[in-house]
């Protein structure tokens, strides 16, 4: 006897096909938590690129007037 040719699974493979597949709750979990994990990491750079920002103090601005030169070097 042969086997048809068809998209009817061989029963014999079946148990080795159910093993292979990735268990779905798995997976969504797995995808779940790497989320979080990029999430809390996009939320502390920018904590720290806002926190940068405020501790660097603003640029002084360019007037020639008022420096102090030291001449005696």
């Amino acid at each position: 006897m042969t086997n048809a040719i068809g998209s009817a699974q061989d029963p014999a493979l079946q148990p080795a096909a159910a093993a292979a597949r990735p268990i779905d709750a798995g997976v969504a979990a797995t995808k779940k938590a790497l989320d979080q994990q990029q999430s809390t990491g996009r939320l502390a750079v920018q904590l720290i690129q806002e926190a940068a920002k405020a501790a660097s103090p603003p640029p002084e601005p360019h007037s020639p007037r008022g420096k102090l030169v030291d001449r005696t070097a």
